[in-house]
This record gives C-alpha cells, structure tokens and sequence, in this order.
C-alpha cells in the first residue's frame, strides 16, 4: 500500500497567521485568511540556505558537545563561527523569536484537564489613580470571571482594538468621604431623624434585611433608642458604639427610601453612614461590648459591599468573623451560663455573619475563614423552629454548600475531567437533597391562603441557582477556549458529550430562572437596588446566557434573556445604581468583542450546505425527545425543553411558585455524571486529556 503523503510545512507564513500561531497554507491569500476574510498580508522572504556540508558539521559539534561531560565542554569562541562560516557560501534561515502567549491562555496540554479559574493563579495590574497595583482574580468571583473573559475576548479575537477593559475598583462607583473624630470630643448628635422617622427607618431595614439576616436584637435596639431620644447627650457618652450602630441602621433605611442616588446627592443619602464611621472605636474599644461590635461590623461590611467596596466589606465582615470565633460563638453555647436571651443573640448573629463571609468570600474568590468541620453552633430545625429562625437556617444550609463548591470544584490542585465531575457530583447530591428540603419547608412554612410572592423563597431560590453557575464556569470558560481555537484554524467546533450537554444546560435552566424570578420580583416591586445580592444574580445570570450564545449558538431556544436583563438594569440604573451602569457597559462589551464569532456563524449560514456538514454549533442529543412548536431541529441538535424557554405571558407565575421545577436541573446533572461514570470509568485517578468532553472521545 502506498504510504501517505506527508503534509509539507509552508515555507512562509503570513502575518495573521504568525500572529495566531496556526498553520499557514502559504498561498496568496491563505486559506486561514480567505475563511475569516480578512486581508492576507505576507512578510518579505527572508529564507535562505545553507551547505549540506556545513549543517552535517554543525551537527557533529552538537552531538560532540553534548556527549562531553559538563566540565570538559569549552565556550564556544568568535575563531570557531569563522571557521565555520568560511566552509558556507550560503547561510540558513535564521528562526524568528517566539512571541508570548498571553498568561491568560492556558497551555494547550492543560486546557481540559486544569481548571481555568484556578491554576495558574491570575492578577492583573490597575493603572488607576487609586488603590494598588495589582488585582487578584479570585476563582469563584463574577467580577474576576467576567474580567478573564473580555480579556480572552479582545486579545483573541480583537487584538487590534486599544482599549482597556474597565476595572470598577472598590471606590468607582460611589465616593464615601469621612474624618476620624477624637474619642475625646463630644460626637456629633445634630440633624438626626424625628423618633417617628427613626421608627419608619427602622421598620424599613427590617422589611429589607429580616428574615434571611439577623445583623441587630430588634428588643434591645429598640429599648437603647428611647433611651436615646430621652436624653441624647447621655446616652452616647454611655455607650458610643451603640450610637454607630444607630447611625449605620439610619443610613440603610435612607438608602432604601431615597428616590434615586445619584453622585451628586451621594452626600444626603451617606451622611449618616459617614458620621458612623468617622466614629468607630477602635479594635481595642470594641471589646468592652463584643456582641454589639460583631453585629456593627456585620452591618457596615453590608453597607460597604452594597456600595460596591467588596474588598473593604470582605475586611469588615472578617473582622466580626473573628470576634465571633475568639468569643467561641462557633460553639455550642452554654445557655446555663449564657441565660437564653443572650445565647439566642448571640447564635443569630454568629449565623448571619456566617452567611455573609461565606457569600463575601464567593463573590471575591476568596477561601472561607472558619472550616466547616470546626462549627458545633447549633442551627434550628426549619420545620418546627420561629418562622424567622427557619429563614435564616434554610439560608446557612445554602451558604454551607456554596462552601462545598469553593472547597471541592475550586480546590487548589484545580483538576477538571473526571475528578471535576466527581466533585460537581458531590456538590449537586447536597443540592439535591437540600432542594427537596427547600420545597418541603416552603410549602409548609412560607405559603399562606393568599399566593403572593414571597422574598423569602425567591432569594433562597436565587442562591441556589447562583450555586448552580458557579459550579459549571469553569466548563464554560474551557470551551470558550476551544470554540476560540476552532475559529481561528478555521475548524467545526466539535460536538459534546452527553455529561457536558447536561451540565451546560443545567447551566442554562437556572440562568433563565434566576431572571425569571428577578422580573418578578421587579413586578411586585420588590426588586433590590441597593443591597447588591440582585444584581450580582443579575449579572451573572445575564453574562454566562451570553458567553453560552456565543459559544453554543443553537443551545439557547429564546434569546429575550437580553431582552430581560437589559430591562432589569435600565430598572436600577433609574433608581441610581452606578454598579448596575457599569455591569451594563460590561455586557455591551462582551457583546462588541463576540462579534468575530458572531459574523462567522452568519457567514457559515449564508453559505450552501452539503448533506455531509451542518456547520451549525449544537449539543450532541437532546434532552426531552418532544418538539418545541415553532422550532425545527436537525437530526443530532438539541430539542429545548421547556425549562429553557421563556414563559408566554401570563405564565410566569406558575413557575415561580412551582418550587419542585427547581429540582430538574440537579437531576440532569446528576444523570450526567452518573452517565460518565459508567462510561468512561473516572473511578481512576483522571480522565486522558478531554476525551469527558466530547462525544466519541
């Protein structure tokens, strides 16, 4: 038989092609160029040759340098070149240096098998006035992810374009501006709120913050603030923290009440908050009233992260983190000693402090401050505990599992194939069963005779999507990566396996739900524009759906996400939300920088097919065999269900408050990872390279 031709390597590559590192075909213009229609330009030939007989010597003194030991070998000297060259009359191609990879991009070998988010460890520098110079990209934060993501984007595929990608460092979106008051001098109690005013204030941060955080004892702040209104002067001098704490509460109910914030009105909406500051004791004072300082720090870490200060606020909240843990809140307490009135605050606050460092530490990437393993407080049974004890539990169960996924999917040995699976299989059975917890509890404890939207089940539903996202970036960066690479060689982009499949769409159903419920609570005016939890849902829900367009164009049945997401950020851009106008702008652009991508597919769609090739971007086989109306699906494309789609008018509703739908995509992902299981054999140590991601290996 006769023996393949070997492909021969162009002898001249063009600059597009160099620049990309692929193969050139060497002609005018090359084939790489004429697929992306862009214009070939080649470099002057600067080949030359050599002798045989000198490339036959050269490679002797190789071969003799290297079979001598390291201290017989001579320093090659300027006699020995000209002897050499003297032997040549023409000389060979000198290679070119390597241009650097972006850091950015990982190596070809570890693209399937290392977690994107996790090795190697990112930073990139900000050139900004203000704050330092280099920024960490935490794994699990959608900050640093959407960050990684447009940098990919515009160096891959727009490296021409010079702008940079925007920061939004602590500081950008609101400027806080306060003094240090001497502890010497009388604080400042002017221009306070009537008493009737403070109460509304107060019922206010109520309705926004309580059930899911118990960051203050609403019996002895009350009883603390008539005491106050009697006699103003007395009561500060008697207990200053108890003033910042009063302070702060004032500053959360203006922020919640005030039309809209703007940056010029930022002053009348701080103000109080700023005064707080300008009075906190130092760490030193805060032990003479320990309890009260973890509940203050609790509450200005939320102001600051509400403000988009999250390194500051994760600071904050580590602080009364720590108070708790040398005061032993973590533990079981002692109600003999504690009297029960005090060993019930005390466990409230320990709680809520847990629930906010554990979302902090996600939201930036960072590791969690207390281990799991570590904690014997108790936490009330939601199903016959107080209604709001029940809340702030079902909440901690959330957040303990937010700590699986940082601790098992986002691990420092940063593993994807089938060790990645195995630990996004132990994550989703505890969502598994704490879905059907949730659906138990809510059912009997949060549902009344009048079906109206309940904020508690929706922002627990809402984290447990979020989980959900978290858990499968790092498969979607890794196939941006390689949707990237079949762009720029000019290749079909390759069908995933069934695991992957059901992990992607899992990834879809709660980005399309967490939206859903958003415009719901938008509708019922219950949408938060100042706590931050929202829009971060918002965000990441909104970014992912469009990186998942981008990749798996045909994935998506109904593209009024947008639609949706841009509606609910116009929503808090209205109300004053300088965060959400930069998240906005931060959409726009990925939307800009996809467009490569975009105008390819539109260029592979207008072109004839051949029965042999459908060109088109599609999983490997389809979840539910039925067909949607309206939507004709090739042989081998996904079918979406119905939990993908968006909900005609007038049925959103059902959905929101049919909690066991919620429970569909655990179950997908675990037939995923069950179905690998048995397939590819991941009981061993690890997958071979990325055969767990495409179908047929």
């Amino acid at each position: 038989m006769e023996a393949p031709q070997r492909v021969r390597r162009a002898a001249n590559a063009c600059k597009q092609c160099r620049s990309r590192k692929v193969k050139c075909s060497g002609t005018q213009p090359c084939d790489k160029c004429q697929f992306r229609r862009q214009e070939c330009v080649f470099e002057e030939d600067r080949k030359i040759m050599v002798s045989e007989e000198l490339f036959l010597s050269l490679k002797r003194k190789v071969d003799d340098l290297e079979g001598q030991p390291m201290g017989n070998k001579r320093p090659r000297t300027s006699s020995d070149t000209s002897r050499d060259l003297n032997h040549s009359h023409t000389t060979r191609q000198e290679p070119e240096p390597a241009t650097p990879r972006d850091s950015s991009e990982p190596p070809e070998s570890h693209r399937f098998v290392s977690n994107p988010l996790i090795s190697p460890s990112r930073y990139i520098k900000h050139t900004g006035r203000r704050q330092r110079t280099w920024l960490f990209l935490g794994p699990t934060s959608t900050w640093s992810f959407s960050r990684r993501v447009l940098k990919i984007m515009q160096d891959r595929l727009n490296p021409g374009r010079s702008s940079p990608i925007p920061m939004a460092v602590d500081g950008d979106a609101y400027q806080l501006h306060w003094g240090h008051a001497s502890s010497d001098e009388p604080p400042d109690i002017s221009g306070l709120p009537s008493l009737e005013y403070a109460l509304y204030l107060l019922n206010t941060v109520k309705f926004r913050l309580s059930p899911l955080y118990r960051l203050f004892d609403e019996n002895e702040f009350l009883r603390n603030m008539y005491e106050f209104y009697d006699d103003a002067p007395a009561k500060v001098r008697e207990s200053r923290l108890w003033y910042v704490q009063y302070l702060v509460i004032m500053a959360f109910g203006e922020a919640f009440l005030v039309p809209v914030r703007t940056a010029s009105n930022t002053s009348g909406w701080t103000k109080y908050f700023t005064r707080a500051m300008s009075l906190l004791p130092d760490t030193t004072a805060l032990w003479n009233d320990p309890v009260l300082a973890m509940e203050v720090l609790a509450l200005i870490a939320l102001y600051f992260h509400s403000v988009d200060m999250r390194d500051t606020a994760y600071c904050y909240i580590g602080h009364s983190m720590r108070l708790n843990l040398v005061e032993g809140h973590h533990r079981a307490l002692p109600v003999d000693q504690f009297g029960e009135e005090l060993a019930e605050r005390c466990n409230y606050i320990w709680w809520t402090v847990y629930i906010l460092d554990r979302k902090f530490s996600s939201l930036i990437g960072s590791p969690n401050s207390v281990n799991d393993d570590d904690i014997t407080a108790v936490l009330w049974d939601p199903k016959t505990c107080p209604h709001d004890a029940a809340a702030l539990s079902l909440h901690v169960k959330i957040s303990q599992v937010v700590s699986r996924v940082l601790n098992t999917v986002y691990s420092v040995d940063g593993r994807l194939g089938g060790v990645y699976l195995r630990r996004v299989r132990s994550v989703l059975q505890e969502m598994t069963d704490l879905s059907r917890e949730l659906d138990d509890v809510f059912a009997h404890r949060f549902r009344n005779s009048v079906d109206a939207l309940s904020g508690v089940t929706t922002r627990l539903t809402l984290s447990c999507h979020s989980c959900i996202i978290v858990t499968i970036r790092p498969l979607i960066l890794s196939l941006l990566w390689d949707r990237i690479t079949s762009f720029e060689e000019g290749e079909p982009f390759r069908t995933l396996s069934g695991p992957v499949q059901t992990l992607v769409e899992a990834c879809i159903d709660s980005a399309t739900k967490s939206l859903k419920i958003l415009t719901a609570l938008r509708d019922h005016h219950l949408l938060e524009s100042f706590l931050p939890f929202d829009l971060e849902n918002l965000f990441s829900a909104s970014f992912i759906l469009t990186l998942i367009s981008t990749i798996l164009p045909d994935s998506l049945a109904d593209h009024t996400y947008r639609e949706m997401s841009f509606s609910l950020l116009d929503e808090m851009i209205a109300r004053g939300n300088q965060v959400a106008r930069m998240r906005k702008s931060e959409i726009e652009l990925l939307e800009e920088l996809i467009q490569p991508l975009q105008r390819q597919r539109l260029v592979n769609r207008e072109e004839p097919k051949t029965p042999q090739r459908d060109d088109r971007y599609y999983l490997e086989t389809p979840l539910s065999q039925g067909e949607v109306p309206g939507h004709a699906h090739p042989p081998n494309t996904v079918a979406p269900t119905e939990s993908v789609l968006l909900p005609e008018p007038g049925q959103e509703e059902d959905l929101l408050f049919d909690w066991r739908d919620f429970g569909m995509s655990l179950n997908q992902m675990l037939s995923a990872t069950d179905q690998i299981n048995a397939d590819q054999s991941i009981g061993a140590e690890e997958l071979q390279a990325d055969l767990w991601m495409w179908n047929g290996g």
